[in-house]
């Protein structure tokens, strides 16, 4: 197949839930890893997808659980070679902000690193059920008591709209200059957003989410950069104004001089002097040759200037 058409082939490798109390489904999202990578480096150009959610159907109901098994599955899947999956966004959360513990049980499960891995998962996820998911929680209020660049960084890495204008407001009484405030706190928070989504940490959804509250900041600063520039396009119109004022002087003394020219001998002259458009050299009539008779001789037009 030429290379020009092999990335319009997508496999979808099958992604099967695992915890289901079978031995023989242990081993189903290791082996979807398993069969990206192959697929990867044995068929280049191919590109890879998958049904992430049936991953953690065994948890049905166990929202943060679920959300934890879909961020971690998706991180090594995506080292693995994914490139793209069906999957709730509201159902992915960062990989960093996955309970250490409950990260243990999860990862025991998708890798089938125990054998006791789904028994043990299951009486782990039972301190869950009824919990807010991990979204909810890194929204709770605990983050504002964070100086005002922790709380702006923390909004954008977890797409939290609801205290950003009065953040922002903050930071730009903080910072003076609205500028200042889109170039520092809001753009180093968006550098660890870019940082986690490079390492898989974190997936497209929550970046578009991230994009959001960076609009939103952004919107709310643009009332004190138009001010600014308007004043600075007020300063410009009053030096544009000068600067036509200046021109049209100019002009005057420009057409003044030729009028002079016109009615002055002397300027003709030196004015009948210069080469013409053609690089013709031009001479006052007067200043033409004259014959034995006094008549003017024919004026040669055809040596031009060199």
């Amino acid at each position: 197949m030429p290379a020009s058409q092999q990335h319009d082939i997508i496999i979808d490798a099958n992604i099967l839930t695992v915890a289901t109390g079978m031995a023989e489904h242990d081993r189903y999202a290791i082996d979807f890893i398993e069969a990206v990578r192959w697929i990867k480096q044995n068929l280049p150009g191919a590109l890879t997808s998958g049904g992430v959610s049936n991953v953690s159907f065994s948890f049905r109901g166990n929202e943060p659980v679920r959300e934890a098994i879909h961020t971690a599955f998706l991180y090594h899947a995506i080292k693995a070679g994914l490139d793209m999956g069906i999957v709730n966004a509201g159902q992915i959360g960062v990989y960093d902000d996955i309970p250490k513990d409950l990260l243990e049980h999860v990862e025991d499960v998708l890798l089938a690193r125990r054998p006791d891995a789904t028994e043990r998962m299951v009486a782990f996820a039972e301190q869950f059920k009824g919990a807010p998911s991990a979204e909810a929680v890194a929204a709770q209020a605990a983050w504002r008591e964070g100086s005002v660049e922790e709380r702006l960084k923390h909004a954008l890495v977890h797409g939290v709209t609801e205290f950003i204008e009065a953040d922002t407001e903050e930071a730009r009484v903080k910072y003076v200059d609205p500028v200042l405030v889109i170039e520092g706190p809001l753009m180093a928070g968006m550098n660890v957003v870019g940082d986690l989504f490079g390492s898989g940490k974190m997936f497209l959804p929550q970046v578009v989410k991230s994009a959001r509250v960076m609009k939103r900041a952004v919107a709310y600063l643009r009332t004190f950069l138009r001010g600014e520039e308007g004043r600075a396009g007020d300063r410009y119109a009053e030096g544009g104004r000068e600067e036509g004022a200046a021109r049209h002087r100019e002009g005057r003394r420009t057409r003044h001089r030729q009028e002079h020219r016109g009615r002055d001998p002397r300027l003709q002259r030196l004015a009948g002097d210069r080469p013409g458009r053609d690089g013709a050299e031009r001479h006052h009539p007067e200043d033409r040759p004259r014959d034995a008779g006094g008549h003017h001789r024919p004026q040669r037009t055809d040596h031009a200037l060199a």
